[in-house]
């Protein structure tokens, strides 16, 4: 981006000039010219020394904070974490002392680390322009200086890169156990690690995400994460995670059901026990009772005689009110929770 449009004028003049000067058509201009071109038009005297001056990319930038936005609906995901997360060895798969097998954060194949070796190129000829500098035709031969080369680090890093030649850190690879082959998301034997799954939790439980009712939205759900946080999870933990999350908001799940059909939030009805002594109740109601007995009527003698219902439960069946505390249900823990293999 240019600091001011005098900046940005001064390179149009700048992109004309190298233009009218080109010994060939523009539509025949390779990747490498453009390249050249460029470095010309923003003042370097050739692409290298470009290239130098330049960042990595998006990958090896400061993730930057978007500005405040609303709180996410109940089943959406915004990305406004203010960093990815920093693997320092908790995310790796293969031991800290014997290592192992480097890929991405998402598991996908890495070509290796990024290099930058010195090299001298053959020059045919050279001409003056723009005061000291010199403008060269390259004869095509490079001589490399392979003992010089280095890997290129950022930020105290080595960098990697990716088959499809995006840049990573030292802190976006994860390590798999040395002579692993096979893919790493559907491997059953691969240990589960709880770091990585304590910070999805974390990430669900401070955005107050709901999970969706469906396998399909939930696994859409926990890939929106991913690509907040940085490191995909694999099949395995993804079941471990929905297992922990599922037993971890069970007592939440009651309260909200219960509280949002019976009168007093703050009373015991909204207690984890209460809720089981009314579902276990309705289903154990016998069969007669399904269809004639008020519903209200029945748990208030069979459960607490100081039961309130909120709405007009007084003239529901027993199983008229069980269909209707199942239907409050919003969240599938909910749904799971309050489902029955009652034969009624």
């Amino acid at each position: 981006m240019f600091e001011s449009k005098k900046a940005a004028k001064t390179a149009v003049s700048a992109l004309r000039r190298e233009l009218k000067a080109l010994d060939k058509p523009v539509q025949d201009l390779s990747h490498a010219d453009c390249l050249e071109l460029l470095a010309r038009t923003l003042g370097q005297k050739n692409w290298n020394e470009l290239e130098a001056r330049l960042p990595l990319g998006e990958a090896m930038q400061a993730p930057q904070a978007p500005a405040p936005s609303p709180a996410p609906a109940a089943t959406q995901l915004v990305a406004y974490f203010p960093s990815r997360l920093v693997n320092d060895g908790r995310f790796d798969f293969a031991d800290r002392a014997t290592g192992g097998v480097a890929v991405g954060s998402r598991f996908e194949p890495l070509q290796g680390t990024y290099e930058r070796t010195p090299g001298a190129c053959s020059v045919a000829r050279a001409r003056r322009e723009n005061g000291a500098s010199l403008k060269m035709d390259h004869a095509g031969g490079t001589e490399m200086f392979w003992d010089d080369q280095r890997t290129v680090r950022e930020r105290g890093e080595s960098v990697w890169v990716d088959e499809d030649g995006e840049f990573l850190r030292d802190s976006d690879v994860v390590l798999l156990p040395e002579g692993f082959e096979g893919d790493p998301y559907e491997d059953e034997n691969l240990p589960v690690r709880e770091a990585l799954l304590d910070a999805y939790q974390a990430f669900l439980k401070d955005k107050e995400v709901a999970l969706g009712s469906s396998e399909d939205e939930v696994l859409s759900q926990l890939n929106a994460v991913r690509q907040v946080l940085g490191f995909a999870l694999t099949a395995r933990e993804e079941q471990v995670l929905l297992s922990r999350l599922g037993k971890a908001g069970a007592e939440d799940a009651y309260r909200a059901v219960f509280n949002r059909v019976f009168a007093d939030e703050g009373d015991k009805q909204g207690t984890v026990e209460f809720t089981r002594q009314v579902m276990q109740t309705l289903q154990d109601a016998p069969r007669s009772f399904w269809e004639a007995v008020n519903g209200e009527a029945y748990l208030r003698k069979k459960v607490d005689g100081h039961i309130t219902l909120n709405g007009p439960y007084d003239v529901l069946s027993v199983r008229a009110l069980y269909r209707r505390l199942r239907a409050l249900a919003i969240t599938q823990y909910e749904k799971t929770l309050l489902a029955t293999r009652h034969k009624h």
